[in-house]
C-alpha cells in the first residue's frame, strides 16, 4: 500500500507541475462526483478560489445557480463524448459572471474516469466583438446617411457598394450602380477616367479633382471627387460631391463681378475723357483768353514806354525801368501760360497727330530731365482716333515720369512701329531696372494706371527688365476698337 500511495502522490505532483505551466485556467474533475481533482495557478488567479477550496467544490459550483440544472443535463447527455467544446457562463468567488469556452477531454486517472478541462476566457473577445459590432453600425450609419455620394469599387473598377446619396446623384438604385465601372460615370473621356487612369490611381493610392458626370437618367452634374485606394485590401473608396449649384452660383457671381469691373472701367474711361476735355478747355482758355489779355497788356506797356521816352522828365529813368520790369514779367507769365497750356493738352497732338506729339514730348522730357532721349519711328503717320491718341500719349508720359523719378538713367530710347493692326511703342532706358520684388508704391500705382488705360482700349502694357540693365516698357494698342491684344507675339 505504501508503494501505491507514493506512486499516486508522485503522479499528482507531476500533474500539478504540468498544470501550472499552462497559461489558461485548467483542471481535472472526477466523472462520477464532479469534484475537482486538481487545478492550476491560472484557475486560482482567475476564479479567486484557493486550491483547497477548489478541491472541495464540484464543477457545478463555478456556475451561476440558474445555469447549474441546464449544465448537469447537458453533461449527462455528453458524458461519454471523448472530446467536447462548448460555451458556458462561469462565476468567480466575487460573483462576477463571465463567458468562457470550455474544451474537455475524457481520460483515466488512477483507474477512474476523469475529464481534463482547459478554459478560455471570452470576456475580452466578446467585448472586442461587441465594440466591432457597434463600430460597424456607426460606419454603416455614416455610410448610409452621408450627404456626399460614397462608392466602393474592387480592383477591376467594378462598383461593389453605393450609399443612398450616390443613388440619388446617379438617379438609379444600388443594383444598377453595381453594374457600372468607375470609368462609366464621367461624361468626358479624360485620361484620369479611363481604364489606364484607373490603373494609375491604384499605383498612386490617391486622386482628387472634378469632372462632368452623366447620371443614369441622362442629366449632367458637376462633381468633385476624392478617391483613396485600398481602404481595405482590394476595396477602393470614392467620395463624390455635387457642385453643380455651387458652380452655377460661382459663375453668376463671376459674371456679376466681371460686369461690375466693366462698368467701373467704363466709368473710369468716361472720367478720363471728361478730364481730357477739361484740360483741353482750360488749355484753350489759358491760351486764348489769358494769353491774349497778357499780350494786349504787353502792347499797352510797350506804348507807355515809348511815350515815356518821348516826353522825358524828371524821374523818367526810374519809370522806364519799372515799365521794363513789368514787360519782362508779362513775357515770363506768357511763357508760363503757354507751357501750362501745352502740358494740359499739347496743341501738337491735335494739330499734327500722335507721332509728332511723341517727338515733342521726348524733346520736352530731355529738356526738363537732362536725360538723352531719341525717338525711332518706322512709320510716318499713325491713324488713331482722338481718344486713343490721348490715351497712348498719357501712357507715354507716365512711363517717362517713372524714368525720370526712379530709373537713374542717362538715356532713353522710344521706338514706334505698327505690327499687323496695332500700334506698338517701346520705351527703354539704361537705368537701374525695375526690381524683381514689388515696385515702389508710386511706381506701382503709375503702372496700374498705364495698364488700365491700355486695357480700356483692348490693349496691354508689359514692363520687364532689360537684357543687361534698365527697364523696357512695351505698349500695344489696336488701331481700331477690339477686346484684347495677344501678348505672345509682341512681348520681346
Amino acid at each position: 500500500m505504501a508503494t501505491a500511495t507514493t506512486s499516486s502522490a508522485t503522479l499528482t505532483q507531476d500533474l500539478q507541475a504540468l498544470f501550472d505551466l499552462i497559461p489558461l485556467p485548467a483542471w481535472v474533475f472526477d466523472d462520477v462526483t464532479l469534484r475537482f481533482v486538481c487545478v492550476n495557478e491560472a484557475a486560482v488567479a482567475r476564479y479567486g478560489f484557493s486550491r483547497d477550496e477548489f478541491l472541495r467544490m464540484t464543477i457545478a459550483d463555478i456556475r451561476p445557480p440558474a445555469d447549474r440544472p441546464i449544465f448537469l443535463e447537458e453533461f449527462a447527455r455528453h458524458r461519454s463524448d471523448p472530446l467536447l467544446r462548448c460555451r458556458w457562463r462561469h462565476q468567480t468567488s466575487s460573483g462576477e459572471v463571465f463567458e468562457v469556452e470550455v474544451s474537455t477531454r475524457a481520460l483515466v486517472l488512477e483507474g477512474r474516469q476523469a475529464h481534463f478541462v482547459i478554459v478560455t476566457d471570452m470576456s475580452e473577445h466578446l467585448r472586442l466583438q461587441e465594440a466591432l459590432f457597434h463600430s460597424r453600425r456607426r460606419l454603416q450609419a455614416l455610410f448610409d446617411n452621408a450627404l456626399d455620394a460614397i462608392l466602393l469599387a474592387n480592383d477591376a473598377g467594378e462598383y461593389v457598394d453605393a450609399n443612398a446619396a450616390a443613388c440619388a446623384l446617379l438617379g438609379c438604385n444600388r443594383d444598377s450602380i453595381l453594374q457600372l465601372h468607375v470609368w462609366d460615370l464621367p461624361a468626358d473621356a479624360s485620361a484620369s477616367h479611363t481604364r489606364e487612369g484607373w490603373n494609375e490611381f491604384l499605383k498612386e493610392g490617391r486622386m482628387s479633382g472634378g469632372y462632368r458626370l452623366r447620371a443614369c437618367d441622362g442629366t449632367m452634374h458637376d462633381v468633385e471627387f476624392r478617391s483613396v485606394a485600398n481602404v481595405l485590401p482590394g476595396l477602393h473608396l470614392a467620395i463624390l460631391r455635387d457642385v453643380t449649384s455651387e458652380n452655377a452660383t460661382r459663375r453668376e457671381a463671376e459674371e456679376r463681378l466681371k460686369e461690375s469691373h466693366e462698368q467701373s472701367r467704363r466709368v473710369a474711361a468716361r472720367s478720363r475723357a471728361r478730364r481730357e476735355e477739361d484740360r483741353t478747355r482750360m488749355a484753350r482758355e489759358l491760351h486764348d483768353q489769358l494769353g491774349q489779355a497778357l499780350a494786349a497788356l504787353k502792347i499797352d506797356l510797350h506804348w507807355v514806354g515809348q511815350q515815356t521816352t518821348i516826353g522825358a522828365h524828371v524821374g523818367s529813368d526810374e519809370l522806364t525801368q519799372k515799365i521794363a520790369n513789368m514787360m519782362r514779367l508779362v513775357d515770363e507769365t506768357l511763357s508760363r501760360v503757354r507751357r501750362i497750356s501745352s502740358e494740359l493738352r499739347p496743341p501738337v497732338l491735335d494739330k499734327l497727330g500722335l507721332l509728332a506729339a511723341i517727338e515733342w514730348e521726348a524733346g520736352e522730357f530731355a529738356r526738363r530731365s537732362h536725360i538723352r532721349t531719341r525717338v525711332k519711328a518706322s512709320v510716318e503717320h499713325i491713324s488713331l482716333d482722338r481718344g486713343r491718341s490721348t490715351a497712348v500719349f498719357r501712357i507715354l508720359q507716365e512711363a517717362l515720369v517713372n524714368v525720370a523719378t526712379h530709373a537713374a538713367a542717362s538715356s532713353v530710347k522710344i521706338s514706334v512701329s505698327l505690327v499687323a493692326d496695332r500700334l506698338r511703342i517701346g520705351i527703354s532706358d539704361d537705368g537701374r531696372g525695375i526690381g524683381a520684388d514689388q515696385p515702389p508704391a508710386g511706381v506701382a500705382l503709375g503702372i496700374l494706371g498705364m495698364r488700365e488705360r491700355a486695357s480700356l482700349l483692348g490693349g496691354a502694357v508689359v514692363i520687364r527688365r532689360g537684357p543687361r540693365r534698365g527697364t523696357i516698357v512695351t505698349i500695344a494698342i489696336p488701331l481700331a476698337e477690339r477686346r484684347s491684344v495677344p501678348r505672345d507675339d509682341w512681348n520681346d
